[in-house]
Parts: structure tokens; C-alpha cells; sequence
């Protein structure tokens, strides 16, 4: 071998192994990255094979290094058919099944040619000579070996260029087709080449020597220098997540093991400013300035591990402008599992923050209104009271001292007078009545409800005698409420049951229900009913579906009674059918019921 040989074949060699490991070290886990890896090995071991032939001078040991040669040159070339599967295997998914098992049935040969070589004695390299320092060789050509030998370059080659040529059809656009033509073409005429030039054209008067590593080299370089700088073929996952990260509505900063920061997005700039002025310095010292946090708190970041993160809330001052941050760190590794830095990611909650303060604001707002309210509704109905009372007193005098004055209009005004202010100290004490209610828990205590109902029906047993009302009650459970509420919540819908009634025997029924997670209590009557367009007006305050004259009352009965439901975390409704009766349905949840009716009842 001359000496410009040597030197070509060293220095591919050289070049070969540092562009494969690159490759390698990619995506260790890809394995198109780990075929490529290996057909590079193999070519330098070829190549130090190749080049330790050089200094050979014995016939017998020249034959038995050309048995490693061939056996290395089935090995590449099936190695570098690996590497054009795993390329276009992702893009067909026919040829991803069917590949492989080509691929596997061309193993077979291999395995047989070099079993024959090393134990039965066949020949493929004969007739050595060695000239100007060169050994020169022709192919044996008896025997079933060679021939397996020969065509299954041929047909190893085939396969090689069906996959490029997958790669080829699949190409996007014109210039990426233009790429992978060049790549189908090259990848499909070299090796035919090398298999015509090292196989099928060697004979007695063309002779074939030792030196195919340097196309075998200039291949695999290729390979790498699409692979490592180009990237032809796919998105460069570099730049598609420095674009992701780029759009991002959140700060993302990168630091080594000691903090200095190494990358910033977009985002980060707008918040704090320039990415260049940022590079390098310390996130310590940002976090100090910004947000008063001291460096000790950094070392709960050091002890993180793989797959941890922290995660707190922080207050920022950047440049006069007040952030609320959600803060994620986590710990990055390189592929040797070695912690190399950090992620920070920071979202802005400061719109958040800021409209939770203001609804918080809000509520406490309007519920110092709402308490103002309530004091107001209080003081002004009780102060109403007496000079009501006085006037209902004082027309009740005069009508007594004009009781035989013989003008009718007089007498039928002062009623008038009189049973407006009647109406008005109802109202008035209805009012006094509701602001009354609220909710205190201090006053819930263990309540029988079947002794409530006992209670309101003896409080108004006259009305109740006097309409010939009937109040059936199933067994109802004991709860834990306010006694005085619960007892005005039952009593006015009984008497609603009873009041807005026509039947000549007025009927309320009162029984419970449950589920799992739920107490019902439905009061139902065979009363005059409540037409669908008034079901959710009648809970509202001074909402009256009928007049004084027909029937007499304030429309707060049914918003009282609302009130005290809410109070006690349950529902109210009604479902009715115009001159069918009503049913009020209570909801409460099922905790509200004491643990010794739970244990005397089962439930």
C-alpha cells in the first residue's frame, strides 16, 4: 500500500469515528442514531483491518485476514441497509411491517457465508499476490459460498434502495426532494459501484485489492453531516422548542448548577429586559433585587432530584411594576443522568391576584351592606310599630264615638283607614320578621321535627279549625337547625297550605324523603295551586299573585321561608298545577340530620 493510501485511509478513519459518535450521543435511544453509530465502528475497524494488511507479507496469514474482510463487509453493508430502514421505516407504515421482516430474512445469508468461512473451509478471496506492496486477489467462484456471497450483496443493495427511495417520494417540498433524490441516487449508484467494482469485475487480468475503506468512509461522513448539521429531513427539534419557548406567555429561564443563567425567552425581556444583559449573571442576584428573596431559599432548589419540582408563589418588583409569579422549578439531566441545571418558569397571576383582592373587596362590601340593610329594616320597622299601633288605636275610637253617626261614606272610609293600617302593621311586623333571620350557628341545636309540626298546629289550632283543615304527618326525622327558624319556615307553609285552599276540607301533608346524600321534606296540599309562570316569582319579597280583598297577607311569607332554607345550605321549590295543589319540596343536606335520630331510625 503506498503511502498516500495510508495517510487517506488513517485520516478517515479519524474522521469517521469522532462524526458517528456525535451522532451517537444525538439521541442514544434512536435507533436509526445507534445504527449509524455502529456501521462507523465497524468501517474503522475495517479500516485498521485494512491497513494492518498493508504489512503483511505471508500468504497463509494474508488468506486468513481476508476472511475478517469479507465478514466485515457483509456486516457493513447489512448495518448501512439498517440505517436506511430506520430513516424511512417512519414514513411508511407498509414498509415498517414488511421491512423488518425482509430484514430479518436477510440475516440468514450472512450468518451462513461466514459460519462456512471460519468452520467448512470455503474461499472467497484466492490467488493472492502481492504487488508493490499491495495484495492483489481474485473471487473463487465454486461452490454454493461465493455465489451466496455475490447475490446477496445485489439483493442487500435492492433493499437498501427501496428505502431511500420511500425517503425520496415523501419529500415535502422541492427542495427537500431535490435533497433526498441526490441522497436516493448516491446511496443506490456507490455501493452498486463497490459491489460491481470489488465483486463481479474482479477476475485474472483486474485483479481486486484491499482498499475500500475510504468509499465506505466518504458514505458514512455523509451520513453524518446530514444528520448533525443539516437535518434535512425533520424539524430541528433546537430551533421548534427555542420557538415554543419564544411564544410562551411564561418566563422561562435556564441556569447551570450555580444559577448563572444561560437562556431567556421573549417574555422575559418584556418583564425585566434585555436577554443580553441577563446572560451569565446569577438568578440569586435577580431574585435579591426583585423580589427581597433571600439566597438560602435556593438551597431547597439545590437538593431537588429527577422528576421534582417546586412550585411557590412570589411577589416581583420589576421596574416599579408590582408581579404576583407562580414560580415551577425543576432540575435538568443530561443523558448520563448528571443534573446539568435548572428550569424556572414563572407565570403571571398578577391580573388574577389583583381580581380576586377586588372580589374580595367586593364581598365584604356588600356584606357590611347587606348588614347595613338589615339594621336599617330593623330599627325602621320596629320604630314603625308604635305610631301604627296608635293609629290603628285611634281609628278604632273614632269609629267606637262615631258609631251612630248615621253617614254611611264616613263609616266606610274610616274602615278603609282602618284596615289599611291593620294591613300595614302586618307588613311592618312581616319586615321586622325577616330582618330578623340570619344566620347564627351558635343557636342551631337538635330539633324534633314531628314536635314542630305539633307545635304550629296548636299555635293555630282555631285557623286551622275554623277552615276544617286536615294536617297529616308522616314520621319526620330530628335535625340539627335553628329551633325559631325552623318552626317559621314549617308554620308558613302549613298555613299557606291551609290559606290558599277552596277545598271544603283543606289537606296538608308533610313527610320525608331521602338519598344518599340528601334530606327532602315535601309539604303538599290540595289547595288552588300556582300557574308555571309564578313558580320562582313567589319566593320573591312583596310578591303577591292575588289581592287583600281575596286573600289577606304581605308577600314575605314565601321569601322568609327561602331565607331560612339557604341558611341552612338547602333548596326550595315548588311544583304545582293551577287548581291541582302545591308541593313544596325542601332539600337539605343530609349531614343536617342529628346522629341520634341516624341511630334511632337506621338511616
Amino acid at each position: 500500500m503506498t503511502f498516500t493510501f495510508s495517510i487517506t485511509l488513517i485520516i478517515s478513519v479519524l474522521v469517521v469515528l469522532p462524526v458517528v459518535s456525535r451522532i451517537y450521543l444525538l439521541d442514544p435511544k434512536n435507533p436509526l442514531h445507534r445504527s449509524i453509530a455502529l456501521g462507523g465502528l465497524l468501517i474503522g475497524l475495517l479500516g485498521i483491518l485494512e491497513y494492518e494488511m498493508t504489512y503483511i507479507t505471508d500468504i497463509e496469514t494474508i488468506e486468513y485476514y481476508a476472511l475478517f474482510h469479507s465478514s466485515l463487509a457483509m456486516i457493513i453493508l447489512y448495518v448501512g441497509s439498517l440505517m436506511a430502514y430506520y430513516l424511512s421505516a417512519p414514513i411508511s407504515k407498509l414498509w415498517k411491517k414488511l421491512g423488518i421482516v425482509i430484514g430479518l430474512l436477510l440475516l440468514i445469508p450472512p450468518i451462513f457465508v461466514i459460519y462456512n468461512l471460519f468452520f467448512n473451509g470455503a474461499i472467497l478471496d484466492t490467488n493472492h499476490v502481492l504487488v508493490n506492496g499491495k495484495w492483489e486477489y481474485t473471487i473463487n467462484d465454486e461452490g454454493i459460498t461465493p455465489k451466496i456471497f455475490s447475490y446477496w450483496f445485489v439483493i442487500l443493495e435492492i433493499y437498501l434502495s427501496i428505502s431511500h427511495y420511500i425517503v425520496y417520494r415523501n419529500a415535502k417540498n422541492k427542495k427537500e426532494r431535490l435533497w433526498k433524490l441526490g441522497l436516493f441516487l448516491s446511496f443506490t449508484i456507490i455501493p452498486l459501484f463497490l459491489i460491481y467494482q470489488n465483486l463481479f469485475a474482479i477476475n485474472v487480468s483486474n485483479k481486486g485489492d484491499y482498499n475500500i475503506t475510504i468509499y465506505l468512509s466518504v458514505l458514512i461522513i455523509i451520513v453524518g453531516w446530514i444528520y448533525t448539521n443539516f437535518k434535512l429531513f425533520e424539524i430541528s427539534p433546537v430551533a421548534a422548542l427555542d420557538n415554543i419557548l419564544d411564544s410562551m406567555s411564561n418566563i422561562i429561564i435556564i441556569t447551570n448548577n450555580d444559577f448563572k443563567i444561560k437562556y431567556v425567552n421573549d417574555t422575559f425581556e418584556r418583564f425585566v429586559g434585555e436577554r443580553k444583559d441577563s446572560i451569565g449573571q446569577s438568578i440569586i442576584k435577580l431574585a435579591q433585587v426583585a423580589g427581597n428573596i433571600s439566597s438560602n431559599n435556593f438551597n431547597l432548589i439545590r437538593s431537588l432530584e429527577h422528576k421534582e419540582k417546586l412550585e411557590r408563589t412570589i411577589t416581583f418588583n420589576f421596574q416599579g411594576r408590582i408581579a404576583h409569579l407562580l414560580m415551577a422549578v425543576l432540575p435538568t439531566f443530561n443523558q448520563q443522568n448528571i443534573k446539568i441545571g435548572y428550569v424556572f418558569v414563572l407565570t403571571d397571576l398578577t391580573e388574577t391576584v389583583e381580581n380576586k383582592n377586588q372580589i374580595k373587596q367586593y364581598a365584604s362590601e356588600l356584606e357590611q351592606s347587606n348588614k347595613e340593610l338589615e339594621r336599617f329594616a330593623y330599627i325602621a320597622s320596629h320604630d314603625m310599630k308604635t305610631p301604627l299601633r296608635n293609629i290603628v288605636s285611634f281609628i278604632n275610637l273614632i269609629q267606637r264615638k262615631l258609631k251612630n253617626y248615621d253617614d254611611k261614606d264616613v263609616h266606610e272610609f274610616l274602615e278603609f283607614a282602618s284596615s289599611n293600617a291593620r294591613y300595614m302593621h302586618s307588613l311592618v311586623q312581616d319586615i321586622l320578621e325577616f330582618s330578623k333571620i340570619s344566620k347564627s350557628e351558635s343557636s342551631f341545636e337538635e330539633i324534633d321535627l314531628n314536635q314542630v309540626v305539633l307545635n304550629v298546629v296548636n299555635h293555630s289550632q282555631n285557623y286551622i279549625q275554623d277552615k276544617n283543615a286536615v294536617i297529616q304527618l308522616d314520621n319526620l326525622p330530628a335535625i340539627v337547625a335553628n329551633k325559631t327558624q325552623i318552626h317559621q319556615l314549617f308554620q308558613n307553609l302549613i298555613e299557606n297550605g291551609v290559606k290558599y285552599n277552596e277545598s271544603e276540607e283543606p289537606e296538608v301533608k308533610i313527610f320525608a324523603k331521602y338519598t344518599e346524600k340528601n334530606l327532602i321534606i315535601v309539604f303538599e296540599d290540595n289547595g288552588i295551586g300556582i300557574p308555571d309562570t309564578f313558580k320562582e316569582q313567589i319566593f320573591e319579597m312583596f310578591k303577591r299573585l292575588h289581592n287583600n280583598a281575596t286573600y289577606q297577607g304581605t308577600g314575605i311569607g314565601l321569601a322568609i321561608c327561602k331565607k331560612i332554607v339557604d341558611l341552612h345550605q338547602g333548596e326550595i321549590e315548588v311544583a304545582s298545577n293551577e287548581s291541582q295543589g302545591s308541593k313544596f319540596t325542601l332539600t337539605f343536606p343530609i349531614s343536617i340530620i342529628s346522629q341520634s335520630s341516624i341511630l334511632i331510625d337506621g338511616r
